[in-house]
């Protein structure tokens, strides 16, 4: 493991790119190759190690088909992009892990069920790495989920479940049906269930009764958001009582359904893409990801491959869909140690104390230390090697070796200095000095401000390295040569407004990749000079944590960003009932509010004998008042199921794309929702604001 992390330091620390680069953040630049003979064209020269593991599969296993998604993002932007909302709901999740898997910023504080950790940018780095898994059965995380007739089948489905609350002829039936219908496998379907309910199954996979005493299922925890374990209920009680699942049957088959409506249909169509989303098909990046759990895709995978090697399937025509990235290590990322990686300094604590090369009695002894004398550690030992915890240290020379934990006593940080620096370059910022026998903590972006507390204690390595802190707190290493008082890659910048949205690309039409609040302070690498066709100048920005992005500015020199128009980010409102409904006799056609259902109807006294062909009028459903029968337009609902959600989003995308036309004219009326007589950015804009609960659409508003 230290070889590979020797490799992969030496090539980053080169600089790899100048400073004028420009991260391509703009999904439009993404492709899927889908060419038989694409494995044998891979440029190694930009995406090493991809080739040789790709044709000793093919070699293995001839019938399989590889898509290589191309997918024009930055490594360390995507690592950076996966690595977010510490303290509240993480992107990324890890359970029964510890040490370097587990993110020092949040520490052992847990999240979800109380179970899970926030999974640090290592254990992000080595998930994500594709190279990592591509043996014949890892690599079925990247296999497209979708029913294959003969590969999947009955048996298969028996021997995954066999021994859960999920097995049986029942479940099994509901299995292959949910493919059948939604076309998507059932291997996949039955994995999923497994991965989230566990083989004896949950509160939500094994029954919720409300308060009328009705038992609902909620199989694939749809909805069930990941906050507190009674709340986790709550919501996938409501989600499942809203779709009508009172047999585990329905709640598998429509469980399926939203698969493909929600993922599939997207372009996140394997398990590796349901976790990380940088698949920009649908229009989104980072955002339509179905668990925070990144050690799921692996987890699912196997199983599946499990499935079909021991059904003898495994070499039917499987197509495998595999990410590749811009500026990824020249090696695979390595796994994650089982030992903290932290930055901290001690003292020895006795008497002719021996450093060893390794953590056991059987280390060679490379140096002896006495009573106070100071070291740096760089990782804490989790687990005792001949009954002792070694722990990883750095002696004043920069020699690096391991010594018992029993005579090392923490003292407060060495500093011998306090001053704003910032990236020069892309560089490793690492948990001790120099380039072997350390780990990197983090990748540092250009413009990236931090505060050097150390400078010119150790050379090593051929470098001089300055010991930071980032605005997170972390601490490290980072040679001196890439880091400069002078902020030449730009200039620093406060935010004076709440809510500032920062986006991929400059334009109101990119995704939002994080909102600001007022006070933080950014620093500008590239200044706008001409501003887009709504008036707005979009500069290029660098955030505490290193992660680039565009904000928005109105003047042509003022040297502040601004939150854009009220259009763009009000603030936001309270979610009002956005029930109303109003009669249109001359077209038959009766338009309904978001959150309008029969039952507001039939509130009115002059209403109170309506019916309807489905309860929670969906576009195209039938409401009869009297002898009248008019036709349902529910703003918002797009696909015609009733809820305004995502599935309506991704819809006005395609429409908005010219890749998909709307049934008919009520459709087209329902996706109208700011009532200008068109169907473009400013309904999709009001629609996922309705999906947010950050503002509500009305009738005639």
């Amino acid at each position: 493991m230290e070889k590979i992390r020797k490799y992969i330091a030496i090539v980053l620390f080169t600089v790899i790119i100048i400073m004028n680069m420009k991260i391509n953040f703009s999904i439009a630049a993404q492709f899927r190759n889908e060419d038989s003979n694409n494995i044998y064209n891979i440029d190694e020269s930009k995406y090493p190690g991809y080739a040789t593991l790709l044709q000793n599969l093919k070699n293995q296993h001839p019938n399989w088909k590889f898509i290589l998604l191309y997918t024009g993002l930055d490594w360390n932007y995507v690592i950076k992009s996966e690595y977010t909302g510490h303290g509240t709901s993480p992107k990324s999740l890890i359970q029964g892990k510890s040490g370097e898997w587990i993110c020092s910023i949040c520490g052992t504080k847990v999240y979800d069920n109380g179970t899970w950790n926030c999974a640090s940018e290592a254990a992000i780095a080595y998930q994500m790495d594709p190279r990592n898994f591509l043996d014949d059965t890892n690599v079925f995380q990247f296999e497209r989920y979708v029913y294959v007739e003969g590969a999947q089948n009955r048996s298969g489905v028996e021997r995954l479940t066999s021994g859960s609350f999920v097995s049986g002829s029942n479940y099994t039936d509901a299995f292959m049906e949910a493919a059948r219908i939604s076309g998507v496998s059932p291997y996949f379907l039955a994995s999923r269930l497994l991965q989230e309910q566990g083989s004896g199954g949950s509160t939500t996979g094994k029954g919720m009764t409300d308060s009328d005493g009705n038992t609902y299922y909620n199989m694939f925890n749809i909805g069930a958001y990941p906050t507190a374990n009674a709340t986790i209920i709550q919501n996938a009680l409501a989600y499942a009582k809203s779709q009508g699942w009172n047999t585990p049957e329905k709640s598998i088959i429509g469980g399926a359904q939203f698969v493909y409506n929600n993922y599939l249909q997207q372009g996140l169509d394997t398990v590796y893409l349901q976790k990380f989303d940088i698949d920009g098909s649908d229009g989104t990046l980072f955002s339509n990801q179905y668990m925070q759990n990144i050690q799921a895709p692996e987890t699912e995978g196997r199983r599946v491959a499990s499935t079909y090697r021991n059904e003898g399937t495994l070499d039917y025509g499987f197509t495998f869909v595999i990410p590749m990235y811009e500026n990824m290590p020249q090696g695979p990322c390595p796994i994650p140690s089982a030992n903290k990686v932290c930055t901290k300094n001690a003292v020895i604590t006795g008497d002719e104390v021996r450093i060893r090369d390794a953590g056991s009695l059987s280390g060679n002894i490379i140096r002896t230390v006495n009573r106070n004398e100071s070291v740096l550690v760089i990782e804490e030992a989790v687990s005792t090697t001949d009954g002792l915890y070694w722990d990883k240290v750095v002696l004043s020379d920069g020699t690096i070796g391991y010594v018992a934990n029993k005579y090392l006593q923490t003292v407060a940080d060495v500093t011998n200095c306090n001053e704003k620096v910032y990236a020069t370059t892309i560089a490793n910022l690492r948990n001790g000095p120099g380039l072997t026998g350390t780990t990197v903590i983090t990748t540092l972006t250009i413009g990236q401000a931090m505060t050097r507390i150390q400078i010119g204690m150790y050379n090593k390595d051929g470098y001089s390295w300055d010991r930071v802190m980032l605005a997170d707190g972390r601490q490290g290493y980072v040679a001196t040569n890439y880091i400069s008082v002078n902020n030449s890659g730009g200039e620093e910048i406060r935010i004076n407004a709440d809510g500032l949205n920062v986006r991929n690309g400059p334009g109101t039409n990119y995704n939002v990749i994080r909102t600001l609040s007022d006070g933080t302070i950014v620093t500008r690498i590239e200044k706008a000079q001409a501003k887009d066709a709504n008036g707005y100048y979009w500069d290029r920005i660098v955030m505490p944590d290193g992660l680039e992005g565009y904000a928005s500015r109105y003047s042509p020199d003022g040297n502040k960003l601004y939150l854009v128009p009220t259009n763009e980010t009000p603030e936001p409102e309270p979610i009002k009932e956005n029930n109303d409904f109003k009669l249109e006799d001359e077209n038959q056609i009766i338009e309904v509010e978001p959150k309008t259902n029969i039952q507001n109807i039939q509130s009115k006294e002059e209403y109170k004998n309506a019916t309807a062909t489905n309860e929670r009028l969906a576009t195209g459903s039938t409401v009869t008042i009297g002898d009248k029968t008019y036709t349902v337009v529910k703003l918002g609902d797009i696909n015609g199921d009733g809820y305004i959600d995502s599935g309506d989003t991704f819809v006005i995308k395609q429409v908005i794309k010219e890749v998909k036309n709307l049934e008919n004219d009520n459709y087209k009326k329902a996706a109208d929702v700011n009532f200008d007589g068109y169907i473009d950015s400013g309904d999709s804009f009001l629609l996922k604001r309705e999906v947010m609960e950050i503002q509500s659409i009305y009738l005639n508003k």
